[in-house]
């Protein structure tokens, strides 16, 4: 399963990206089905970390707000 996390603080752009994901992962015309979902979007940085290292064992595609107004940026969660 790919898990996928989002890291936004703008609500609307949070918003729209969970929707793409949806709409991509239901709208597939591949012959496989995607073995995917949104683990977690949030606007928190220190949320994704923490559910990174719960996680470890998981595959991740993360969608990560460059500019997030915090003392970590997306960058930082990347690192």
């Amino acid at each position: 399963m790919l898990s996928i996390l989002i890291l936004e603080d703008n609500l609307e752009q949070q918003r729209k990206i969970r929707e793409i994901v949806n709409n991509r992962i239901l709208i597939n015309v591949t012959p496989r089905q995607y073995d995917a979902e949104i683990a977690l979007a949030t606007g928190d940085p220190n949320a994704v970390i923490a559910y990174l290292q719960a996680h470890q064992d998981k595959i991740y595609l993360a969608f990560l707000d460059i500019d997030l107004k915090t003392t970590l940026d997306g960058i930082d969660v990347a690192e």
